[in-house]
């Protein structure tokens, strides 16, 4: 099941998607301060508003996405800001993409030490984080620079999109060299994100047990209608 949280004015638009997707409309964006009730009508009150309504769905999620859609309000980026430490307390895995990686640029202690943390930065993304971490760019030194700040983040892991990708949480780093498509397409890459959230999701239920079950012993009938 997919909870989606989302702006109010994109609510009714995802909502049509899907009969079997659960839209939430609790974002806040500084668009939506003059129009907020009054409980969300300040910046404080709309940050509130959100976090307190989105905590709420934690314990009810598997893996937490953030990023695809998101854009580059300032209001948007404090609520996730805020939202990513309380995903953490909940033991959740989180995967960063889009506009969501901005934060983590700017406060890379929001996900430094968490090994349960996927961040998915394309070319631009990866050199803007690099640049924020203090690393020195050499394209040369790919496999090497996505490791780099796998362990500089202290074991996040580091899926580096480009015509070679790269993966690796810092101690073991892979290369996907599979020849895709030639063109790219867009929203490409917020699949790839749903894809790395449905594996890390499938391997909580796994870890939880979700799918295990017990067989109660076959009941076998004699002949004579005594059970056997």
């Amino acid at each position: 099941m997919s909870h989606v949280i989302c702006h109010p004015s994109a609510a009714h638009v995802i909502k049509s998607y899907s009969p079997n997707l659960m839209v939430h409309p609790y974002m806040r964006s500084s668009s939506s301060l003059s129009t907020g009730t009054p409980t969300d009508a300040s910046i404080e009150g709309g940050i509130s508003f959100a976090l307190t309504h989105i905590k709420s769905l934690l314990s009810r999620l598997h893996v937490l996405i953030i990023g695809p859609g998101l854009g580059r309000d300032p209001m948007m980026h404090s609520i996730v800001a805020k939202l990513i430490p309380a995903a953490r307390e909940e033991g959740l895995a989180i995967v960063i993409d889009a506009d969501a990686l901005m934060v983590v640029q700017e406060n890379p202690e929001l996900v430094r030490g968490d090994r349960g943390v996927v961040l998915t930065p394309n070319h631009v993304e990866f050199v803007r984080l690099c640049k924020s971490l203090g690393i020195e760019m050499k394209e040369d030194e790919r496999g090497e620079l996505c490791e780099k700040v796998a362990k500089i983040l202290g074991g996040v892991t580091v899926l580096r999109k480009g015509r070679e990708d790269w993966i690796s949480n810092g101690e073991v780093t892979v290369r996907c060299s599979v020849r895709g498509g030639r063109k790219r397409s867009g929203g490409q890459g917020d699949t790839l994100t749903g894809c790395v959230g449905t594996f890390l999701a499938w391997r909580r239920a796994y870890l939880e047990g979700l799918w295990e079950y017990v067989l109660s012993p076959p009941i076998f009938w004699s002949g004579g209608g005594q059970r056997g």
